[in-house]
């Protein structure tokens, strides 16, 4: 069981909820270029990562097209 997300971890990763390592180590990387962890700071772990991400996801439609029903039909 994660103490953090609970759960088992086999159970987490079916549903997509895991955090891979090279996310992980990109986010170590860029927290540490911007000094907002010290050399003594600990890295994320994967799990903690997973624990907070979330995505926004922004899409353009050239012609957006509506399938509302109208008051006719």
């Amino acid at each position: 069981m994660d103490p953090v997300l609970g759960g088992e971890v086999e159970e987490r990763q079916q549903l997509g909820l895991v955090v891979g390592d090279g996310l992980a180590a990109a986010v170590n990387a860029y927290a540490r270029e911007q000094q907002l962890l010290t050399p003594s700071d600990p890295d994320f772990t994967p799990t903690q990562l997973g624990a907070g991400l979330t995505a926004v996801v922004s899409v353009k439609l050239d012609r957006p097209e509506s399938r509302r029903p109208s008051a006719t039909d």
